[in-house]
């Protein structure tokens, strides 16, 4: 079996978009170029998204390890827009996502309240048609303790 190998030089690229992610992993004007190339992509641009995710996990791993050259700072400075922008949506996201499950969560605690103290309400009138103290914790479905405690706050 034979294999052919052969050598690319990234800045010699011609400037496609079938060449934008190797230009990416380039060096200092290629990569520029390129960085800008992306960031002109229209957002929602599957592509873009998913190489901007790659280059901000490179860009955070990079800070959080404290491994920058000047070439990389560099290319920092270009996607430091970006890269507060994803930060901030991603905060928004947080956010929205955390008020919609408290929202949620209220209603059904408020939903299950609600059911609750239409029960405990409903307690006298079933004692005055005659109903007993078991009886009415059945047809509720509710603790014999709490119909008991109903009938004495209502006494």
């Amino acid at each position: 079996m034979l294999y052919r190998t052969a050598i690319i030089a990234i800045n010699q690229l011609p400037v496609t978009a079938e060449t934008l992610w190797l230009r990416l992993l380039g060096r200092g004007k290629t990569q520029n170029q390129a960085v800008r190339e992306l960031l002109e992509l229209p957002q929602g641009n599957a592509f873009r998204e998913n190489v901007l995710e790659l280059l901000i996990s490179w860009r955070v791993s990079m800070e959080i390890n404290n491994i920058l050259e000047t070439e990389d700072r560099e290319v920092f400075m270009t996607l430091s827009q970006t890269y507060q922008e994803w930060k901030e949506a991603t905060k928004r996201e947080g956010i929205e996502q955390g008020l919609e499950q408290g929202l949620e969560r209220g209603l059904e605690r408020g939903l299950e309240q609600g059911k609750l103290e239409a029960k405990l309400e409903s307690i006298p009138r079933l004692l005055a048609l005659g109903l007993s103290v078991e009886q009415i914790a059945q047809a509720l479905d509710l603790d014999l303790e709490q119909v008991r405690q109903a009938i004495q706050e209502t006494s």
